[in-house]
Protein backbone atom coordinates (compact mmCIF):
# COMPACT_ATOMS: atom_id res chain seq x y z
CA UNK A 1 0.00 0.00 0.00
CA UNK A 2 1.56 3.23 -1.15
CA UNK A 3 1.02 6.29 1.03
CA UNK A 4 1.17 8.80 -1.80
CA UNK A 5 -1.49 6.98 -3.83
CA UNK A 6 -3.87 6.90 -0.85
CA UNK A 7 -3.51 10.53 0.25
CA UNK A 8 -6.91 11.51 -1.23
CA UNK A 9 -8.61 8.82 0.88
CA UNK A 10 -6.84 10.11 3.99
CA UNK A 11 -7.74 13.71 3.16
CA UNK A 12 -11.41 12.93 2.56
CA UNK A 13 -12.03 10.67 5.56
CA UNK A 14 -10.02 12.42 8.27
CA UNK A 15 -11.24 15.97 8.77
CA UNK A 16 -13.29 18.29 10.91
CA UNK A 17 -16.62 16.85 11.97
CA UNK A 18 -15.78 13.25 11.06
CA UNK A 19 -15.91 10.49 13.65
CA UNK A 20 -14.04 7.96 11.55
CA UNK A 21 -10.67 7.71 9.89
CA UNK A 22 -8.59 5.64 7.53
CA UNK A 23 -5.47 3.67 8.34
CA UNK A 24 -2.81 3.85 5.65
CA UNK A 25 0.31 1.78 6.06
CA UNK A 26 3.13 0.77 3.76
CA UNK A 27 4.26 -2.84 4.10
CA UNK A 28 7.11 -2.35 1.63
CA UNK A 29 5.81 -4.74 -1.02
CA UNK A 30 7.41 -3.08 -4.04
CA UNK A 31 10.38 -4.91 -5.54
CA UNK A 32 9.47 -8.23 -3.91
CA UNK A 33 7.77 -11.42 -5.00
CA UNK A 34 4.24 -11.88 -3.69
CA UNK A 35 5.17 -14.65 -1.25
CA UNK A 36 7.32 -12.22 0.77
CA UNK A 37 4.06 -11.02 2.35
CA UNK A 38 3.45 -14.42 3.96
CA UNK A 39 3.82 -14.95 7.71
CA UNK A 40 7.40 -15.99 8.38
CA UNK A 41 8.81 -13.60 5.77
CA UNK A 42 10.23 -10.24 6.85
CA UNK A 43 7.70 -8.06 5.01
CA UNK A 44 4.82 -10.31 5.95
CA UNK A 45 5.79 -10.29 9.63
CA UNK A 46 6.09 -6.47 9.51
CA UNK A 47 2.59 -6.30 8.01
CA UNK A 48 1.00 -8.41 10.72
CA UNK A 49 2.93 -6.60 13.45
CA UNK A 50 1.42 -3.33 12.26
CA UNK A 51 -2.06 -4.87 12.12
CA UNK A 52 -1.70 -6.30 15.63
CA UNK A 53 -0.58 -2.88 16.90
CA UNK A 54 -3.69 -1.33 15.38
CA UNK A 55 -5.86 -3.89 17.17
CA UNK A 56 -4.03 -3.44 20.48
CA UNK A 57 -4.05 0.36 20.47
CA UNK A 58 -7.67 0.52 19.37
CA UNK A 59 -8.70 -1.82 22.20
CA UNK A 60 -6.72 0.25 24.72
CA UNK A 61 -8.53 3.42 23.65
CA UNK A 62 -11.97 1.88 23.22
CA UNK A 63 -12.02 2.54 19.49
CA UNK A 64 -14.00 0.29 17.17
CA UNK A 65 -11.98 -0.77 14.14
CA UNK A 66 -13.44 -1.99 10.86
CA UNK A 67 -11.60 -3.22 7.80
CA UNK A 68 -13.92 -3.14 4.76
CA UNK A 69 -11.15 -3.21 2.17
CA UNK A 70 -7.54 -4.20 1.63
CA UNK A 71 -5.98 -1.98 -1.01
CA UNK A 72 -3.27 -4.08 -2.56
CA UNK A 73 -0.30 -3.54 -4.86
CA UNK A 74 1.77 -6.41 -6.20
CA UNK A 75 5.50 -5.77 -6.49
CA UNK A 76 7.03 -5.85 -9.95
CA UNK A 77 9.52 -8.56 -9.02
CA UNK A 78 6.67 -11.05 -9.49
CA UNK A 79 6.57 -10.25 -13.22
CA UNK A 80 8.59 -13.34 -14.18
CA UNK A 81 6.77 -15.88 -12.03
CA UNK A 82 4.70 -18.47 -13.87
CA UNK A 83 0.93 -18.12 -13.72
CA UNK A 84 0.59 -21.14 -11.41
CA UNK A 85 3.26 -19.90 -8.97
CA UNK A 86 1.93 -16.34 -8.94
CA UNK A 87 -1.68 -17.47 -8.45
CA UNK A 88 -0.71 -19.84 -5.65
CA UNK A 89 1.27 -17.15 -3.83
CA UNK A 90 -1.44 -14.52 -4.28
CA UNK A 91 -4.10 -16.80 -2.83
CA UNK A 92 -1.88 -17.81 0.10
CA UNK A 93 -1.19 -14.15 0.95
CA UNK A 94 -4.83 -13.11 0.69
CA UNK A 95 -6.04 -16.14 2.62
CA UNK A 96 -3.79 -15.04 5.48
CA UNK A 97 -4.68 -11.35 5.24
CA UNK A 98 -8.44 -11.82 4.94
CA UNK A 99 -8.37 -14.54 7.59
CA UNK A 100 -6.52 -12.28 10.02
CA UNK A 101 -9.04 -9.48 9.53
CA UNK A 102 -11.96 -11.90 9.93
CA UNK A 103 -10.50 -13.28 13.17
CA UNK A 104 -9.50 -9.88 14.56
CA UNK A 105 -12.34 -7.60 13.44
CA UNK A 106 -15.08 -10.03 12.45
CA UNK A 107 -15.18 -9.15 8.77
CA UNK A 108 -13.57 -10.37 5.58
CA UNK A 109 -12.37 -7.31 3.67
CA UNK A 110 -12.86 -6.88 -0.06
CA UNK A 111 -9.63 -6.98 -2.08
CA UNK A 112 -9.09 -3.85 -4.18
CA UNK A 113 -6.02 -3.85 -6.43
CA UNK A 114 -4.29 -0.58 -7.12
CA UNK A 115 -1.94 -1.93 -9.76
CA UNK A 116 -1.60 -5.42 -11.16
CA UNK A 117 2.14 -6.00 -11.20
CA UNK A 118 4.75 -6.03 -13.92
CA UNK A 119 6.97 -3.28 -15.30
CA UNK A 120 5.75 -0.99 -18.05
CA UNK A 121 8.91 -1.04 -20.15
CA UNK A 122 9.71 -3.17 -23.21
CA UNK A 123 11.80 -5.77 -21.40
CA UNK A 124 10.85 -9.39 -22.24
CA UNK A 125 8.97 -10.05 -19.01
CA UNK A 126 6.29 -12.69 -18.57
CA UNK A 127 3.58 -10.59 -16.81
CA UNK A 128 1.70 -13.78 -15.88
CA UNK A 129 1.20 -12.27 -12.42
CA UNK A 130 -1.20 -9.78 -14.01
CA UNK A 131 -3.51 -12.55 -15.23
CA UNK A 132 -3.11 -14.43 -11.96
CA UNK A 133 -4.18 -11.43 -9.93
CA UNK A 134 -7.07 -10.74 -12.33
CA UNK A 135 -8.40 -14.27 -11.82
CA UNK A 136 -7.84 -14.26 -8.05
CA UNK A 137 -9.62 -10.93 -7.53
CA UNK A 138 -12.55 -11.95 -9.72
CA UNK A 139 -12.95 -15.24 -7.86
CA UNK A 140 -12.89 -13.43 -4.48
CA UNK A 141 -15.46 -10.80 -5.49
CA UNK A 142 -12.89 -8.01 -5.40
CA UNK A 143 -12.19 -5.11 -7.71
CA UNK A 144 -9.31 -3.87 -9.86
CA UNK A 145 -9.46 -0.14 -9.25
CA UNK A 146 -6.80 1.07 -11.67
CA UNK A 147 -5.06 -0.12 -14.77
CA UNK A 148 -1.38 -0.99 -14.74
CA UNK A 149 -0.48 0.71 -18.02
CA UNK A 150 -2.99 3.52 -18.50
CA UNK A 151 -1.08 6.00 -16.33
CA UNK A 152 1.64 8.14 -17.94
CA UNK A 153 4.98 7.07 -16.50
CA UNK A 154 8.00 9.34 -16.22
CA UNK A 155 10.95 6.94 -16.53
CA UNK A 156 9.92 4.41 -19.21
CA UNK A 157 9.41 1.87 -16.46
CA UNK A 158 6.74 2.03 -13.74
CA UNK A 159 7.18 5.13 -11.62
CA UNK A 160 4.60 7.91 -11.83
CA UNK A 161 5.07 11.53 -10.77
CA UNK A 162 3.28 13.06 -7.77
CA UNK A 163 0.28 14.35 -9.73
CA UNK A 164 -0.39 10.96 -11.30
CA UNK A 165 0.09 9.22 -7.94
CA UNK A 166 -2.58 11.46 -6.42
CA UNK A 167 -4.84 10.73 -9.40
CA UNK A 168 -4.44 6.99 -8.80
CA UNK A 169 -5.47 7.51 -5.18
CA UNK A 170 -8.54 9.46 -6.28
CA UNK A 171 -9.56 6.69 -8.68
CA UNK A 172 -9.15 4.07 -5.92
CA UNK A 173 -11.40 6.17 -3.69
CA UNK A 174 -13.93 6.49 -6.53
CA UNK A 175 -13.86 2.69 -6.90
CA UNK A 176 -14.48 2.21 -3.16
CA UNK A 177 -17.40 4.63 -3.13
CA UNK A 178 -18.95 3.06 -6.23
CA UNK A 179 -18.85 -0.56 -5.06
CA UNK A 180 -19.84 0.35 -1.50
CA UNK A 181 -22.95 1.99 -2.98
CA UNK A 182 -23.77 -1.20 -4.91
CA UNK A 183 -22.43 -0.06 -8.28
CA UNK A 184 -20.14 -1.94 -10.67
CA UNK A 185 -16.52 -1.10 -11.34
CA UNK A 186 -14.24 -3.71 -12.90
CA UNK A 187 -15.15 -4.56 -16.53
CA UNK A 188 -14.71 -8.33 -16.23
CA UNK A 189 -14.21 -9.84 -19.69
CA UNK A 190 -15.80 -12.72 -21.55
CA UNK A 191 -13.61 -14.35 -24.21
CA UNK A 192 -14.77 -16.40 -27.20
CA UNK A 193 -12.80 -17.93 -30.08
CA UNK A 194 -14.10 -18.74 -33.56
CA UNK A 195 -11.48 -19.96 -36.01
CA UNK A 196 -8.52 -17.59 -35.73
CA UNK A 197 -10.62 -14.73 -34.34
CA UNK A 198 -10.72 -14.11 -30.61
CA UNK A 199 -13.35 -11.71 -29.30
CA UNK A 200 -12.91 -10.08 -25.90
CA UNK A 201 -16.12 -8.44 -24.69
CA UNK A 202 -16.72 -6.44 -21.54
CA UNK A 203 -19.46 -4.16 -20.24
CA UNK A 204 -18.70 -0.50 -19.73
CA UNK A 205 -20.08 1.44 -16.80
CA UNK A 206 -22.97 3.88 -17.33
CA UNK A 207 -21.81 6.92 -19.27
CA UNK A 208 -18.52 5.38 -20.48
CA UNK A 209 -17.45 5.26 -24.13
CA UNK A 210 -14.48 3.63 -25.85
CA UNK A 211 -12.14 6.01 -27.67
CA UNK A 212 -8.73 5.62 -29.31
CA UNK A 213 -6.54 8.51 -28.22
CA UNK A 214 -3.76 8.13 -30.79
CA UNK A 215 -0.38 9.44 -29.66
CA UNK A 216 -1.52 10.14 -26.11
CA UNK A 217 1.31 8.10 -24.58
CA UNK A 218 4.07 8.88 -27.05
CA UNK A 219 6.05 10.75 -24.39
CA UNK A 220 5.91 7.70 -22.11
CA UNK A 221 6.92 4.86 -24.41
CA UNK A 222 3.86 4.92 -26.68
CA UNK A 223 2.42 1.75 -28.19
CA UNK A 224 5.78 0.03 -27.63
CA UNK A 225 4.87 -0.46 -23.97
CA UNK A 226 1.50 -2.06 -24.76
CA UNK A 227 0.93 -2.89 -28.46
CA UNK A 228 -2.44 -4.22 -29.66
CA UNK A 229 -4.25 -1.99 -27.18
CA UNK A 230 -2.58 -3.87 -24.33
CA UNK A 231 -3.95 -7.30 -25.26
CA UNK A 232 -1.62 -10.31 -25.33
CA UNK A 233 -2.19 -13.83 -26.64
CA UNK A 234 -0.15 -17.04 -26.77
CA UNK A 235 1.22 -17.32 -30.29
CA UNK A 236 0.96 -13.59 -30.92
CA UNK A 237 -1.66 -11.25 -32.38
CA UNK A 238 -1.87 -10.47 -36.10
CA UNK A 239 -3.99 -7.37 -35.49
CA UNK A 240 -6.24 -5.99 -32.78
CA UNK A 241 -9.29 -4.00 -33.88
CA UNK A 242 -11.47 -2.20 -31.30
CA UNK A 243 -15.20 -2.01 -31.93
CA UNK A 244 -15.48 1.68 -31.13
CA UNK A 245 -18.87 2.08 -32.80
CA UNK A 246 -20.27 -0.92 -30.95
CA UNK A 247 -18.70 0.34 -27.73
Amino acid sequence: MCFSKLLPILHRTIGAGHNHGALVMDAGLGGLNVDKMLVGQLQGDNYYYMLSEVARRAADQGVTVTCPEIIHYIGTSSKNETYAVALGNINLVWDQQQGYCQKTWGQTPRIIAGQTGGDCNTAPDAYDVTMAQYDAIRDRGGEIATSQRIWPINDNNIHTDVDVSVMIGEVIDWCRETVDAGGKWTPWASITKRGETVTVAFDLRPGETLVNRAGFYDDHGGAGTAPNFGFEADGGIVSAVPDLDGN
